[in-house]
């Protein structure tokens, strides 16, 4: 093993410190409670309960008013839109240059970050928006916008200086609400005696939980492919890996922001109309309380799964690689016809990876429809997938860094064998 510079050790631990500022940052910024909301939140609407909980995956948090109450979610439902106007070539943002995709993608996120923050203030706060002046209202909107916007700017910037980019907010999110939900277990009840085989019950399937997650997530599906470069002897060994999770989690943390922004959106209608009844029976039944909302948020991850596992591995862009550098599938002629064979690849494994989010994340909603009281806790399964994917992102970042320049050029290795 070759030994780790003294300088990627330094870089790392800068990255870290740089990192953990951000943190400091961003938690601070979370318990800073806005002006003209001190206020007691225990009035808030119980039917959105578990909407604030799936808030805390994109780095907010609806059940308090504070600059980053929305998190990331303007600003990933931005990247959802901007994806869908560059595979439709809407606007020619393909053309545009980077400031410019920039300027538009920020101008988009204060437009969704405005709706969204109304409407949480409209829906929410209700109780407290009601009792305040309209110049009140609209000035708690704007702090809500800017912060919106500030936590982006910090996720860029922790993404140039520190580790992780703009999802260690994400990570911050679901570990925080974690120590919530451990707070709120019963702890007498769990160390008692009588619990012991339960306690080591649930230690085995959290072992066997994280491992396949793990395991899933590394996991990949190799297409025989011949390259005109390799030695004879290797030949039979060189092979196009597609992870068997294309997604990497994604679909997960999207399918909350697309869910929220959903509903709160037909919630937002209903109450200004309710002279339509169907709007307002759809509201009532928008939760993960009913089959209704469990139906539709799965199929909101369906259709992700099939989205992101197109955009992470692009069969067009990697058969058009591997007709200019000469390599092919075995058996397939290059160009369309390449293309057309790992279409069917990934149409298939993107039904594998449905199967097992659904599996995933949809066994213990279905589990809390008829055990109401586990409904808080049965989001936490979710949120520990995108927990570990997040994670081992970190750690594959960190690794590179350490190991970045430690190959011994051909001149050291041949005086290391002489």
């Amino acid at each position: 093993m070759n030994k780790i510079p003294s300088r990627n050790i330094k870089i790392l631990l800068r990255k870290i410190f740089y990192t953990l500022f951000i943190i400091f940052v961003y938690i601070l910024g979370r318990h800073l409670v806005l002006p003209f909301s001190l206020q007691e939140l225990d009035n808030v609407p119980s039917a959105l309960s578990f909407t604030t909980a799936l808030s805390l995956v994109t780095g907010g948090d609806f059940s308090v008013l504070s600059p980053f109450t929305l998190g990331l979610s303007p600003w990933m439902s931005t990247l959802i839109l901007w994806q869908l106007f560059s595979s439709f070539e809407i606007f020619n943002i393909k053309k545009l240059s980077g400031k410019a995709s920039y300027r538009l993608q920020l101008f988009i996120a204060i437009t969704i970050s405005a709706i969204q923050g109304a409407a949480l203030l409209y829906l929410q706060f209700e109780h407290i928006t009601s009792q305040l002046p309209l110049w009140q209202n609209c000035g708690l909107l704007l702090i809500i916008i800017g912060g919106s916007i500030f936590i982006v700017w910090l996720g860029n910037m922790n993404g140039e200086y520190g580790l992780g980019g703009i999802t260690i907010l994400m990570l911050v999110g679901i570990i925080l609400n974690a120590v919530q939900l451990v707070l709120t277990l019963d702890w007498t009840s769990f160390i008692n005696v009588h619990n012991t085989g339960y306690l080591l019950l649930a230690a085995v399937f959290i072992y066997f939980y994280v491992w396949q997650i793990v395991a899933m997530s590394q996991a990949e599906y190799q297409v025989p492919i011949r390259r005109i470069l390799i030695s004879q002897e290797y030949k039979q060994s060189t092979t196009l890996p597609i992870p068997l999770l294309p997604s990497g989690g994604m679909q997960f943390m999207y399918s909350m922001i697309l869910y929220n922004l959903f509903t709160m959106l037909i919630r937002a209608i209903s109450k200004s109309m309710p002279q339509i009844s169907v709007l307002e029976t759809l509201s009532q039944h928008l939760g993960f309380n009913s089959w209704i909302g469990l139906t539709l948020y799965m199929l909101i991850v369906a259709i992700l799964c099939f989205a992101f596992g197109s955009l992470n591995f692009n069969t067009q862009e990697v058969s058009e690689s591997l007709q200019k550098s000469g390599d092919f599938l075995i058996d397939t002629m290059p160009g369309n016809a390449t293309k057309k064979k790992l279409d069917k690849i990934l149409f298939r494994i993107s039904l594998i990876e449905i199967l097992y989010s659904c599996l995933l994340s949809g066994l213990p909603l279905v589990y809390s429809l008829f055990y109401p009281q586990y409904r808080t806790y049965a989001l936490s399964v979710t949120m520990f997938f995108i927990l570990i994917s997040l994670s081992l992102n970190i750690i594959r970042q960190s690794r590179f860094i350490l190991e970045y320049n430690t190959t011994p050029s051909i001149i050291e290795y041949l005086q290391q064998n002489k």
